[in-house]
């Protein structure tokens, strides 16, 4: 099994925090933590982020990671040009719940084998691969 490693910087002059996933599948849980109590935070946030996306979705946990960090530096980037960050806290979880709503109304039920197949045919890029796949499921057609 593979180990990726992904190395995220914060926007001061903190070390840079490595983040190891086993697989694009597997949770992003190891984190090595730079010494500074600081930088322990937004490893443990980044960590926390990626097992509830694990755990909500079982895969995403690269994306939510990648978007967390954003999420920081440009929030960082924000309250240092003098954005109020209780407004700019509040402005997130707004448009994160706005996000949510809108993939909640777009989202279509798995229904049929062929639902999941073509679910697995996006995930691993690949048709061939989809078809490999042991999908059994016996409530649906």
């Amino acid at each position: 099994m593979r180990t990726k490693h992904h190395e995220l910087t914060a926007p001061s002059s903190h070390a840079p925090l490595t983040l190891l996933s086993r697989s694009s599948h597997a949770p992003l849980a190891l984190c090595t933590y730079p010494p500074p109590p600081q930088a322990n935070v937004g490893a443990k946030l980044i960590q926390e982020v990626a097992q509830k996306s694990d755990s909500k979705a079982g895969d995403g946990t690269t994306t939510s990671t990648i978007m967390t960090q954003e999420i920081v530096n440009q929030g960082m980037r924000a309250v240092t040009a003098g954005v109020n960050p209780v407004a700019l806290n509040l402005g997130i979880r707004k448009s994160a719940r706005l996000l949510a709503e809108e993939v909640e109304r777009l989202a279509r039920p798995v229904k049929t084998i062929d639902d999941l197949r073509d679910i697995a045919t996006i995930a691993s890029g690949s048709v061939e691969v989809s078809d490999l796949l042991p999908i059994r499921n016996p409530s649906l057609p």
